[in-house]
């Protein structure tokens, strides 16, 4: 008999012991699992480990959302989890938290405030897409590595500032800033592209663009959309004089920024080859029968450009390999929209032949040329 309590009592201790187990093990998972609150118009999200989709807010909620909260421990949200809260204004990410997913806090107009934290690696496609930002200025951290293509488009942002180790960046990722003309964009010289549809064009968009190291491909500077580029005083093969870009000892235009509306060649250039401003960004869309229909899509990416002056110290023009040559013109413009260029000519040093080139490699008339 006293056996059979014996193994009795063992086997009442052993569930015991194996139910107080299970038990501390729901309690514990129950506690990490993330959860959500929403209260006097701050939503927080606790615990640890992922944001499930099945709790992303309804549409009637973002509209009650100011303020988004993420606690340490959370490690990641769902994609679209905060986009289209009209009026969130702040939002603020654990270190937990190292990559803001795609279109996390796109069309949030009033959003004003992120921490982005030294743990951040990867900013998504879209993330923060139309998202104003009003007058804000970022500098991302060491850590980032990648920028999502159009994470910012549509911002009211005046600055972003990357490091030199975020190298990868979607296109058209600081696109139709609403802050317009008064944007600017730091990244470093060896970006490259990554990411993107077929319906993106290859291009960064900013007011002012600068470099914080040197820019290693010249064509770099082909995929800019800005009235200035600044280049990094480390770089050894350029340097910039009024936004545009020189060789290293200023004596050779290389790039004129694609938004600039007249030119003013710095005194003490000697050499001006036409691939300076007649460069192209082959990714356009071709039109019917090779011809680009507007100048948007056209691949002539200094196209704006219609006054340029030349300066005394000038003495050589050159159609190197990569300016348009005179018998593409026709397939890069239709002849009804041709630019007419306006060119005053300072120097006295240019041979007949120097005068040809410019002529040709501007497509324009000699007859337009102004001399002082």
């Amino acid at each position: 008999m006293s056996k059979t309590y014996k193994k009795l009592a063992t086997i009442l201790c052993s569930s015991f012991i194996l139910l107080t187990l299970m038990m501390c093990f729901c309690s514990v998972d129950a506690s990490a699992a993330v959860k959500t609150k929403l209260k006097n118009g701050t939503y927080t999200v606790s615990g640890k480990g992922a944001m499930k989709k099945s709790q992303i807010p309804s549409k009637s909620k973002k509209l009650k959302i100011k303020k988004i909260v993420i606690k340490s421990g959370v490690k990641s949200i769902p994609a679209r989890a905060f986009a289209e809260c009209e009026y969130l204004e702040s939002v603020k990410i654990p270190k937990t938290m190292t990559k803001i997913p795609n279109y996390a806090f796109g069309w949030c107009p009033n959003l004003g405030s992120v921490n982005f934290h030294d743990k951040l690696t990867a900013i998504g496609t879209m993330a923060f897409y139309g998202s104003y930002f009003e007058d804000e200025c970022f500098s991302f951290p060491d850590s980032l590595v990648s920028i999502g293509d159009q994470a910012f488009a549509g911002s009211r942002a005046l600055e972003f500032k990357l490091s030199p180790n975020t190298k990868k960046i979607g296109p058209e990722a600081f696109d139709a800033n609403l802050a317009g003309e008064k944007v600017k964009v730091i990244l470093p010289g060896d970006f490259v592209f990554s990411g993107g549809s077929e319906e993106l064009s290859e291009t960064l968009v900013a007011e002012t663009v600068e470099f914080n190291t040197p820019v290693t491909d010249i064509n770099t500077f082909n995929v800019i959309r800005a009235r200035n580029i600044i280049v990094s005083d480390s770089d050894e093969n350029y340097a910039s004089i009024d936004g545009v870009v020189y060789s290293k000892d200023k004596k050779t235009i290389i790039r004129v920024p694609s938004n600039r509306y007249m030119l003013t060649v710095a005194e003490g250039c000697e050499t001006f080859p036409l691939s300076a401003v007649t460069y192209t960004n082959k990714s356009g869309n071709d039109g019917d029968d090779g011809i680009y229909g507007s100048y948007e899509s056209s691949p002539l990416v200094c196209k704006y450009l219609s006054k340029i002056t030349l300066p005394e110290s000038l003495n050589k023009v050159t159609i190197d390999e990569n300016a348009v040559k005179e018998s593409e013109w026709s397939k890069i413009i239709p002849k009804w929209m041709e630019r007419k260029y306006e060119v005053h000519i300072l120097s006295k040093s240019l041979s007949d032949t120097d005068l040809d080139n410019l002529a040709k490699g501007l497509n324009t008339d000699k007859s337009r040329f102004l001399y002082n």
